[in-house]
């Protein structure tokens, strides 16, 4: 994917490195500065761009890619289409929730693909009020939810969305590299076989002394990198030719669960060891999830 614009953030433009299909709904997490609308824009191109593969996309080219870039694309549409006036800044109530998913089910004017993006706070009505088309919507809508803090979604809305972390340029640090060497590892412990490689691989984590930063950002980028596993364009995959989907999509909803748990007071060396165990079981197919 092409990442023009976007500063900073390096290992996010390494996760997006190459071809990638996005989910249905993503969130879009970062302070602000960070990149996130940018972000926003970019996948928003992405999304409704019409290079033929294995073109980079967003091209930049395209009808669809230039009317998206100036703001003028009719499939590319923002909440604040569904608020009055008056609601200008504030959360996103349930009414205009509403709104958006019964735009949701018009097919789109011009594109293949139509983007939803909301850059205000949902409140808990709303974001009930969507849970459904974030989980089955039609194929061609896609949502972009984008927040300071991806705690202040509900569970139920961040299990059903792939998570994009973004950081202030000058916040960025080694933590995101080396989360992405520990989700690697991952990756060949479990592909590896056997239980040893993965106890190992969790024991490593507390004796090197990874915090829980990093461990939180590492089931992040699990998540990501299973996800993409589930695709077309990561059928090549190490994970992918080691796992059936239905095993994969399990260890993507552990690896979410994880990273969710991270927001609490748990151990580095409690969570590897529990995460250890049961993406062990569920590689086995002993559980589903």
């Amino acid at each position: 994917m092409r990442l023009d614009g976007l500063k900073g953030n390096e290992s996010l433009k390494r996760q997006l490195a190459g071809p990638v299909e996005l989910p249905q709904a993503c969130v879009i997490a970062g302070p602000p500065g960070s990149g996130r609308h940018t972000l926003a824009r970019i996948l928003a191109q992405a999304l409704v761009c019409s290079a033929p593969e294995p073109q980079a996309r967003p091209c930049g080219q395209c009808k669809h890619c230039r009317k998206a870039a100036e703001g003028i694309h009719p499939d590319v549409i923002w909440v604040d289409q569904f608020t009055g006036p008056e609601d200008k800044g504030a959360e996103v109530k349930i009414a205009a929730a509403r709104a958006l998913r019964q735009d949701a089910y018009i097919r789109p004017n011009e594109a293949a693909r139509k983007v939803y993006l909301i850059d205000r706070p949902l409140n808990g009505n709303a974001q009930n009020a969507l849970l459904k088309l974030l989980e089955d919507g039609p194929e061609y809508a896609a949502f972009l939810l984008l927040t300071d803090n991806a705690a202040s979604l509900l569970e139920t809305v961040r299990s059903r969305c792939l998570l994009f972390q973004t950081v202030p340029p000058e916040e960025e640090t080694e933590t995101e590299g080396a989360a992405l060497d520990w989700a690697g590892r991952w990756v060949q412990a479990l592909c590896a076989g056997g239980e040893l490689p993965l106890m190992e691989w969790a024991v490593a984590l507390q004796v090197e002394k990874a915090d829980r930063e990093t461990l939180e950002q590492m089931y992040g980028a699990l998540t990501r990198l299973l996800v993409h596993a589930l695709s077309p364009a990561g059928a090549g995959t190490d994970l992918a030719r080691a796992l059936p989907r239905d095993r994969l999509a399990a260890l993507a909803q552990l690896a979410e669960t994880a990273r969710n748990q991270c927001q609490f007071n748990v151990s580095v060396g409690h969570s590897a060891g529990w995460f250890a165990v049961r993406s062990r079981q569920i590689a086995l197919g002993q559980v589903c999830s």
